[in-house]
């Protein structure tokens, strides 16, 4: 079963996802945040250090390779033989980073932004192989700055409005709108689903 967790950064997604998997009374795959992974891997500050590095009309090349190279993570979904599947960020909340950056770069050379047609065949492509998406909304938790991450709701909140509008473009599966606070009580939404789905 393969299971997606969607959000912006800083909604409490890794966290749950660590709490509930040792609630669950089978094995666990987890494909975790590949731009953060990515960025660690490579020793970069944050993944936004990424992006920056080529310039500030670079941007739309340098997301470019980046989302593409996340949403090929995906394919450990056909390979592992785990009895859930978890992603840690979904494709969609990929994609809507991605738009992020190439209508930051759109705008300052005054252009149209352009998604490539490519990363938005494989966002569709991958969300297909989801059957539950959960979806994390702002302003549930508070937005918190870690090793990774910045302090700026005003990146949070416009990775938000991305991430809504995209919904209307891809048609994923059973999405569920995760809004109670405490953790235990998400992991028991989550839960719910999951059995419900099975049975």
């Amino acid at each position: 079963m393969n299971i997606a967790f969607m959000g912006a950064q800083g909604t409490g997604k890794s966290t749950t996802l660590q709490a509930i998997i040792n609630k669950l009374p089978h094995p666990s795959y987890i494909i975790g945040d590949q731009y953060r992974l990515i960025a660690k891997a490579l020793n970069y500050n944050n993944p936004r250090q990424i992006i920056l590095e080529g310039g500030s009309y670079q941007y739309t090349q340098s997301m470019s390779a980046f989302v593409s190279t996340a949403l090929g993570s995906f394919t450990q979904l056909d390979i592992s033989q785990a009895h859930y599947n978890f992603a840690d960020l979904d494709p969609i909340t990929y994609y809507a980073f991605y738009l992020y950056w190439i209508n930051k770069d759109a705008k300052k050379r005054a252009i149209q932004p352009y998604a490539l047609p490519f990363i938005e065949k494989l966002v569709d492509y991958y969300s297909q192989k989801f059957n539950l998406h959960f979806y994390f909304p702002i302003d549930i938790i508070p937005l918190k700055s870690d090793d990774m991450r910045a302090f700026d709701p005003e990146f949070q909140q416009e990775i938000e409005s991305l991430l809504r509008q995209s919904l209307d473009k891809f048609n994923i599966k059973i999405l569920n709108l995760l809004q109670k606070k405490p953790i235990e009580s998400r992991c028991d939404e989550i839960i719910y689903w999951i059995n419900k789905y099975n049975n």
